[in-house]
């Protein structure tokens, strides 16, 4: 299938959401259909709704669209693959935490900015000789033993480790049995849950236990820190549900100069951790995770597919860009010489062979797409799966990448260590222009490649008659 040749166009590159809100914000708004026979409708010009951020992150598409292609592409173009991190574990967490027992989720209510507010303007303790005779006598001594109270249990669960997690009680064990339910949180389960990944096959893991590499970091005491850096009197309560996950989450995500630090303002970032402070309900994130789930929308989702739609690296776009301008002069340069001799006109036309190959293979040259890649459907393989071909056949290595990126409570993003970047910045120029090809799996992108391949086709034609049609009238030369 063919989209509309006429009005078809790849989507913009976006830099910034404040730029797209400017010129380009009619390309981030529901557009109407571009061919009303072919049924194509999209949310943003230039994307088919099949492959919408929606059916991306569902595993609703084949490669090279899949999920763990758009991860690969935050990881290792975009530099933020924090921000997709950080969303399928907001995702996951909202399913488990609806799945938990009315009891406990009760102890971490709904976050309201309002309450918070008015939590944060409670005057402090009257004096005992200012009460009245009817004010409530409770003594500093009451409210000290409860704070101490709550310190030493987390101060327990922080002695044991990371790994090793304090025993939690289920939701059908009678709290007469072992400790106090009051002071036995709801922790995150210690086995992992993990969600199919449909276009890959792989098992996600979003485990309490994180990557053993980071397994000697404090999260408790980095969390406690950042809501020290709040301004917060106080610390959060322990018995709430994840709250040893959340505090991960704030070490790793949403604390200043953490691994995966997300872009947010010193506003949201004072806000959400406030919110965190007092409950564990995922709305406490909700502002974040709408500021996260628009940057990958209408930023990343698109620049993702436009990226996509290039079937050749780098060096084999410019290689096609120089052929197609070497066509052309070609030729012009025939053209000129017959029409300088006393050959018939008709023979004036041998120069259009050279201007539609050549106009075709520049126009698509400019978007990305090489004529021999696409007439076999095929693309070059990323480098970072170059690496993986040429020393790891059977995928082990790439696995193991790919996992970390996939790991919630991993690592930093970093990649400059990985083996893949000293060797593909030794390969020569001709390796990479030449380089290793894979065939493309997803239907929705050959389409998307056909329409510009033939508006290319379609421009270079054009282009040729008109040239043709000038050089059929000029009048010979008869010089030789």
């Amino acid at each position: 299938m063919v989209y509309n040749i006429f009005t078809y166009h790849r989507p913009n590159h976006v830099k910034s959401l404040s730029s797209a809100t400017d010129s380009s914000a009619v390309e981030l708004r529901p557009t109407q259909s571009l061919s009303s026979s072919s049924g194509y409708r999209s949310g943003i010009a230039g994307i088919p709704a099949r492959l919408s951020f929606d059916k991306i992150i569902e595993g609703h598409t084949c490669p090279p669209l899949t999920c763990r292609d758009f991860m690969n592409y935050l990881l290792y173009v975009e530099h933020c693959a924090e921000n997709l991190q950080f969303y399928l574990w907001y995702r996951d967490y909202v399913e488990r935490f609806e799945k938990l027992p009315e009891l406990e989720r009760n102890l971490s209510p709904e976050y309201s900015p309002v309450s918070a507010a008015a939590a944060e303007t409670i005057p402090a303790p009257v004096p005992a000789a200012l009460r009245g005779p009817n004010s409530p006598k409770v003594s500093r001594a009451i409210q000290r033993f409860v704070s101490d109270t709550f310190a030493t249990e987390s101060a327990r669960n922080l002695n044991e480790g990371l790994t090793e997690s304090p025993p939690t009680r289920s939701s059908g064990t009678n709290p007469k049995e072992g400790t106090s339910p009051f002071l036995t949180p709801p922790g995150t389960p210690l086995v992992p849950r993990t969600t199919r990944n449909i276009d890959s096959g792989v098992a996600l893991q979003f485990s309490y236990t994180g990557s053993p590499s980071l397994s000697e970091v404090n999260y408790q005491q980095a969390a406690a820190e950042t809501f020290e850096g709040a301004d917060l009197k106080w610390q959060p309560f322990s018995i709430q549900p994840f709250r040893d996950e959340i505090s991960r989450i704030i070490a790793i995500y949403l604390a200043e100069g953490s691994p995966r630090e997300l872009n947010l303002s010193c506003r949201d970032r004072t806000v959400v951790i406030k919110a965190l402070a007092q409950t564990t309900h995922p709305s406490a994130m909700k502002h974040v995770k709408l500021h996260i789930e628009d940057l990958l929308r209408f930023q990343s989702h698109p620049n993702f597919i436009r990226w996509s739609i290039c079937n050749g690296n780098k060096a084999r776009g410019i290689f096609a860009i120089w052929l197609g301008l070497f066509c052309i002069l070609l030729g012009l340069v025939a053209s000129i010489i017959i029409t300088l001799g006393s050959a018939g006109r008709a023979w004036r036309v041998m120069g259009a062979i050279g201007w539609v190959i050549g106009g075709a293979t520049l126009f698509a040259g400019t978007k990305g797409l090489c004529v021999v890649l696409h007439g076999r459907h095929r693309r070059h393989v990323r480098p970072w799966e170059l690496w993986r071909d040429a020393n790891d056949p059977w995928g082990c290595e790439m696995k193991n990448s790919t996992k970390e990126a996939f790991e919630i409570l991993g690592t930093s993003n970093s990649y400059e260590d990985e083996p893949w970047v000293e060797e593909y910045q030794q390969r020569n120029i001709l390796r990479k222009i030449f380089d290793k090809e894979i065939y493309i799996e997803e239907p929705a992108l050959k389409s998307i490649q056909d329409t510009i391949m033939l508006q290319s086709v379609i421009i270079a034609v054009s282009s040729s008659i008109i040239l043709s049609g000038i050089f059929v009238s000029v009048p010979a030369g008869n010089f030789y």
